[in-house]
């Protein structure tokens, strides 16, 4: 019998015996995101992840991150089944929330999960010398996801800060 035959015999047997071997296969590490809820959506940052659509999307823009635009305000996030707001630990750079027309990093957490977003300027965004002010700028996300206990996801986005 050749080798690979053996093996599709025996991979039934292991997978029965040594389950975990069969689950760790399965286990990807991706999260599953819904949308935030309307609730909670104002004057703020939004970024959609190159994630599947939300299942409960109200409409095409809605995020899966969001955070007001005051300072220190708490991530918005719907992640594995859960709405959660995580308060933010760190911010690097002038925030995305203030000027996002540089990059920026900025870290929420509490004890189960962190969330390490590094946003970058986007097609639509204000230039730094404009008086007035913007309503709007679009921004890129890299979005680093760190459950307990489990290893780091990494994810990009895109989305918009402002009203």
């Amino acid at each position: 019998m050749s080798p690979l035959l053996r093996f599709l015999a025996l991979a039934p047997l292991a997978l029965a015996v040594f389950p975990a071997i069969g689950q760790r296969q399965a286990d990807t590490g991706q999260h599953v995101f819904a949308c935030i809820s309307q609730q909670h959506l104002q004057c703020g940052c939004g970024i959609k992840l190159n994630v599947p659509r939300c299942s409960n999307q109200s409409f095409s823009s809605q995020p899966h991150l969001f955070s007001e635009l005051l300072p220190n305000a708490p991530l918005w996030i719907s992640i594995d089944g859960q709405e959660r707001s995580l308060p933010e630990v760190l911010q690097i750079g002038t925030s995305a929330k203030e000027d996002s027309s540089r990059p920026s990093r900025t870290v929420y957490r509490d004890d189960q999960l962190e969330v390490d977003i590094r946003y970058r300027p986007a097609r639509s965004t204000c230039p730094p010398t404009k008086v007035d002010g913007c309503e709007f700028s679009d921004v890129t996300a890299q979005v680093s996801i760190k459950q307990a206990g489990k290893k780091v996801v990494k994810y990009r986005g895109a989305g918009t800060c402002g009203c």
